[in-house]
């Protein structure tokens, strides 16, 4: 079924799970998740992104991201793409623009103190607190290098017990597994939530030999921050235009007016989306953003 007032899809865009319910607005915001989306196994965004980021923002766009990564972890690829946002860090625990911070929602002590205790107990795993501007771990384990060098710093630290923790602002904690099982990362999910947290599902091309949980306040989720981001903006829910490829995309994706999934996406991923383009090996958030800017050039009346 065809939605009314349906704009032409571009090549390299075709319908995803709720196409039918697409109204097709024009996006005045797009924020993509990160790895996967923007960026692939290596370090930047392609060319290609760099133009459409250009090219989107020259229609008055405005461009975020939406990762679990923390700030520093994303400058350099923020300054590539000369992007202000607003732009969603730590999973929605922190939202923030170019020039501070708009939203944060941090973990309890408690709450770091007992993921610090339930990892412990789990073989092939380690747990990873955020402050805003670094992080410390709980063991120093060579295996999870890639992605040290992924966050462009070391760890601080190790937090030995919960008085290691005390005196900071943890804004998010992510467990790292050696172990791609899934029935793994599913029983840890669970623990997770017993302990009455959040935890996203996601991965990263840059380190195919990790999975991650990001463990945040469960108030909170990329939903949570897009809707902080819309508001600072003025722009409505209907004109965001959100693009991801991981299950903790699902809920920006659930809230944005123009939900699009990366060609590589797993089946729910697509099927909560209105559109899906290519995969990361061939530019799909490109594709996604001139979509973006060639709807605002059109503009079609009727539409919101």
């Amino acid at each position: 079924m065809r939605p009314p007032m349906l704009r032409e899809l571009p090549d390299g865009v075709s319908p995803g799970g709720r196409f039918a319910t697409w109204s097709a607005p024009a996006p005045r915001y797009v924020v993509c998740d990160v790895d996967g989306t923007l960026v692939g196994s290596s370090a930047g965004a392609s060319e290609a992104v760099v133009r459409a980021v250009r090219a989107a923002q020259a229609r008055g766009i405005a461009v975020g991201v939406a990762t679990g990564r923390m700030r520093a972890a994303t400058r350099a690829l923020r300054a590539q793409l000369n992007i202000d946002g607003p732009h969603i860090h730590f999973d929605g625990a922190a939202v923030h623009h170019e020039h501070g911070v708009l939203d944060s929602r941090p973990l309890q002590l408690d709450d770091a103190a007992a993921l610090l205790d339930l990892v412990r107990g789990v073989a092939d795993a380690y747990v990873e607190f955020y402050t805003a501007d670094t992080y410390v771990v709980s063991a120093h384990d060579e295996r999870a290098a890639a992605h040290w060098q992924m966050l462009g710093q070391q760890p601080a630290a190790v937090a030995h017990d919960a008085g290691d923790l005390a005196g900071h602002v943890w804004l998010k904690a992510t467990i790292v597994t050696f172990d791609q099982g899934r029935r793994r990362r599913e029983r840890l999910a669970k623990a997770v939530a017993a302990l009455g947290l959040r935890a996203g599902a996601s991965t990263s091309p840059r380190t195919p030999d990790l999975a991650y949980l990001n463990v945040t306040d469960p108030g909170v989720d990329k939903g949570w921050g897009v809707v902080r981001a819309a508001s600072y903006l003025g722009v409505e829910l209907t004109r965001v235009m959100a693009v991801g490829d991981a299950p903790n995309d699902l809920p920006m994706l659930t809230r944005a007016g123009t939900a699009v999934a990366m060609g590589q996406a797993a089946r729910d991923v697509r099927d909560t989306a209105h559109l899906v383009v290519e995969d990361i090996d061939h530019d799909g958030a490109a594709t996604a953003l001139r979509a973006a800017a060639t709807w605002n050039d059109q503009d079609v009346p009727g539409t919101l």
